[in-house]
């Protein structure tokens, strides 16, 4: 063994001098990493690497492990842990979901042979589907064996996490609450055409005396974005003041977080319906957000509101109105029966679809 070679494995020995903000230095020499039970001068190798080949043997993965192999080791650890504590998965007969820390879910599903045959985000409500070559043959290159052959279109689906938003029942108006109460705001269910079918909600404020909101509460959303929209009918008058807009009060527990809201409309032309709409974020701690129609203190009259849909998306704006209630069963059986001998009956459990 020469003395550049000697050299070379006593920096193995050696740690990078560390640097406190005191400017204080520490010795870069790690005994635990010397053998001081033999002479230097006999055998330096094993005096300056003979206490780190003890505390760090020599497992079959490695051919040689030195400091920088370890420091290598550590980094990977640490970037291992941090991701698989993101991440839970449920395994099922032939699919697998997988929940984030933020407690979003996708499912994967797959055939008899192993084979991925469709994804499914449940947040977003997008999902794909895809087909494989069969397994068997020699899997040759002109062979269809274990080949992706289709592919199909992105899926979109709208989820609208409001109950009776199109207002097909006069008790849809009991699911939205004015705040504060005791403002000159009255609520009632009208009968006539609203934006899709028949059936809305009439909301009339008689004074310019305080500002209110016409909510729903929704609560246990993923962290994400979303569209709140409604379409919004003066019939032909005119709101006084700032006028009617959708609005978003985020909480976190009982403490507001933000709101947001969408651009007011005064006035629309009799039997005309515009539609409004907001996106806000969703972020780590929210627990609740109230939705709505905002009127403003300085804002009286009466408007019509139909078809307010609060959905989940990716880059923001809104799909069409999901005029089928509860259509993702986020609120139990609420809307749904059953007839002709059938029974239904909810099961709070994962539906791989």
């Amino acid at each position: 063994m020469n003395k550049k070679t000697l050299a070379t494995l006593a920096v193995a020995a050696f740690a990078t001098v560390a640097c406190t903000n005191e400017k204080s230095m520490e010795s870069g020499i790690r005994p635990e990493n010397l053998d001081t039970t033999v002479v230097a001068g006999d055998d330096f190798y094993q005096y300056a690497c003979g206490g780190w080949m003890k505390n760090h043997p020599l497992t079959g993965e490695y051919s040689r492990f030195g400091t920088f192999d370890k420091l290598g080791e550590d980094n990977r650890e640490q970037l291992r842990t941090p991701t698989l504590q993101k991440y839970t998965f449920t395994y099922q007969h032939n699919f697998t979901k997988i929940t984030d820390i933020e407690g979003r879910v996708t499912t994967m599903q797959f055939n008899g042979f192993g084979q991925t045959i469709g994804t499914v985000d449940h947040t977003s409500s997008i999902g794909q589907n895809y087909e494989f070559g069969a397994p068997g043959g020699m899997g040759t290159e002109e062979g269809p064996e274990n080949k992706l052959l289709l592919t199909s279109k992105t899926i979109y689906a709208t989820e609208n996490r409001i109950n009776y938003g199109g207002f097909n029942t006069p008790s849809a108006i009991d699911y939205f609450t004015v705040y504060p109460s005791t403002t000159a705001v009255s609520k009632n269910y009208d009968y006539g055409e609203g934006n899709t079918g028949t059936g809305k909600m009439r909301l009339t404020k008689s004074a310019n005396n305080t500002s209110a909101i016409v909510y729903q509460n929704v609560s246990g959303l993923a962290v994400g974005l979303y569209t709140l929209s409604a379409y919004i009918s003066t019939n032909g008058n005119t709101l006084t003041g700032d006028g009617a807009s959708v609005a978003a009060n985020i909480f976190q527990g009982s403490s507001y977080r933000t709101s947001a809201g969408s651009n007011r409309i005064t006035y629309t032309k009799s039997g005309e319906w515009v539609r409004l709409q907001v996106t806000f974020s969703i972020v780590s701690g929210d627990t609740s957000v109230d939705v709505g129609i905002s009127l403003p203190e300085n804002t009286s009259g009466t408007v019509y509101v139909d078809d307010i849909q609060l959905e989940y998306n990716l880059t923001g704006g809104c799909g069409s109105f999901n005029q089928l209630n509860n259509a993702a069963l986020l609120n139990s059986l609420n809307s749904w029966g059953g007839s002709g001998g059938f029974t239904v009956s909810y099961k709070d459990a994962y539906a791989p679809s």
